[in-house]
């Protein structure tokens, strides 16, 4: 049958392709067939399910579901905390993500509030010179501010086309895959 882990882990790989590809819909497909049958053979409170549920959040993120990707990222952290403890760099990771999609809603204070927790658990796992300590020190530290900067760029550039950009930004989304 497939009710496999290692099916689990190739479904999982599939949306991650389908993910990077720019096929979020698709990705959702297949990570949500993961997490059927990961749930199915190791149980709710399992790290690949937390796993499984963060990838789908940085996907919902991609689409703009931002309600969908803190469901997923809340489930990620709660599974995370139970597994491993406060201190752990998937943890970490996962606060993170959350202050990333706290600051696209415009909520600043609970973003710097995340990011700030995620930077004391990286700087207690990975030291307090790692690049994960100083880069989510620096996100705390400048919340907000990219997208003050955008809008004055918005402003500055008015009459000109900017809707035909197709660049995607670097995600910068600690923890993805499996």
């Amino acid at each position: 049958g497939g009710e496999h882990l290692e099916v689990a882990r190739t479904y999982c790989n599939m949306a991650i392709v389908f993910r990077k590809q720019g096929q979020y819909e698709k990705a959702l497909e297949y990570y949500q067939k993961d997490l059927d049958i990961t749930i199915k053979v190791v149980g709710h409170g399992h790290p690949d399910v937390a796993t499984t549920n963060m990838n789908m959040g940085i996907v919902h993120e991609k689409l703009g579901n931002f309600e969908e990707a803190l469901f997923h990222h809340g489930k990620a952290e709660v599974v995370f905390i139970a597994v491993y403890g406060r201190q752990h760099r998937d943890v970490a990771d996962t606060k993170y993500n959350i202050a990333g999609l706290h600051e696209g809603q415009g909520n600043l204070e609970a973003a710097r509030e995340l990011f700030l927790e995620s930077a004391e658990i990286y700087a207690a796992v990975l030291g307090p010179e790692h690049e994960e300590t100083l880069d989510a020190r620096r996100r705390a530290e400048t919340v907000g501010e990219e997208e003050e900067e955008e809008e004055e760029e918005w402003e500055e550039e008015e009459g000109e086309d900017r809707g035909d950009e197709d660049e995607e930004e670097d995600s910068e989304d600690h923890g993805e895959g499996q």
